[in-house]
């Protein structure tokens, strides 16, 4: 499971749909499905009942650890 802190919310998780490369001795993850992913997180958000948290109001606002249940994503290509 891959923790995709790059999409500003601290509550998404990755089950598929990505691979880890060790290149030199650096760690590089890669998506498979960038668009896709951020068109299925944006509908999972949109589609929620729970109110909004502030990560999910603002991108400019400093990171902050969110009390949300996690967001998890499966890809079947």
């Amino acid at each position: 499971m891959y923790h995709y802190t790059e999409s500003g919310l601290s509550n998404v998780y990755l089950k598929n749909g990505f691979t880890v490369e060790e290149i030199d001795g650096e760690e590089y993850t890669s998506i498979d499905d960038m668009n896709g992913l951020h068109r299925t997180i944006a509908q999972a958000v949109v589609d929620s009942r729970k109110p909004l948290t502030c990560q999910q109001q603002s991108n400019s606002d400093p990171p902050q650890q969110s009390k949300s249940d996690p967001l998890l994503f499966s890809f079947i290509h």
